[in-house]
Order: C-alpha cells, then sequence, then structure tokens
C-alpha cells in the first residue's frame, strides 16, 4: 500500500508545478493562444482574455 504523505506530496507537487508552468506561460504572454486553443476545440467563444494588472 502506498504511504498517504509521499502520495499527497506527489499531488501537491504536480498541482503546485502545474501553477509555476501556467505563471510562467502568462508572463511569457504563451497562455492566451492556448486559452484560444482549448475554446476552439470545445466549440465554444474565445472572449476570455487575460488582463496584465
Amino acid at each position: 500500500m502506498a504511504n498517504p504523505k509521499k502520495v499527497g506530496l506527489v499531488i501537491a507537487a504536480l498541482i503546485g508545478g502545474w501553477h509555476v508552468i501556467w505563471v510562467a506561460l502568462v508572463a511569457a504572454g504563451w497562455a492566451q493562444p492556448l486559452i484560444n486553443f482549448a475554446f476552439l476545440g470545445a466549440h465554444d467563444s474565445a472572449d476570455l482574455q487575460h488582463q496584465t494588472v
């Protein structure tokens, strides 16, 4: 059986890593094209725009 603390640590690292990658994509200006592509694939409108603060 897996150690619950290790499993929790791995899940937290994966979620945290995803957030770090997303922040880097936003900072580089590459996040908006990915969001547009995701909405295009869902046959939805890509009216969602991120705003620089």
